[in-house]
């Protein structure tokens, strides 16, 4: 992946759709850098411009080291949400054992029964 950079949109042939409508918003100039997140996850940083020719090789390299960095700050934002959804659901599961735990007790003091065929009685139930 390599950044993009449509120097005239009015000389710009790729793209049509995407090309008439970024022009009739009064753009003329377009940079997109990727950011390299993880495999599935698909980011860039695009800028634009109402000049033509508005970018030139050192805004590239500017963009492209800023890019880098935004992509760790992106990673690192995917991780901590990752782990909180996991954490989150692990909570969920913990939970979810706490009340089988209580319905199974219940069932064995009524029932006079061992755990097992208390879970048994509980998993047919359901």
């Amino acid at each position: 992946l390599s950044a993009v950079l449509v120097p005239d949109l009015q000389n710009e042939l790729r793209w049509p759709d995407y090309v008439q409508a970024a022009a009739e918003q009064g753009l003329r100039s377009i940079l997109s850098v990727p950011l390299l997140v993880e495999e599935e996850t698909r980011a860039a940083l695009n800028l634009y411009s109402e000049r033509p020719n508005a970018f030139d090789q050192s805004d590239v390299e500017r963009a492209e080291v800023f890019a880098s960095h935004a992509a760790k700050s992106l990673r690192l934002a995917l991780k901590i949400a990752q782990l909180s959804d996991a954490r989150n659901d692990l909570a969920a599961a913990m939970q979810s054992r706490t009340v089988i735990d209580l319905a199974i007790g219940a069932i064995m003091a009524q029932n006079h029964c061992s755990q097992d065929e208390a879970f048994t009685i509980l998993r047919t139930a359901s």
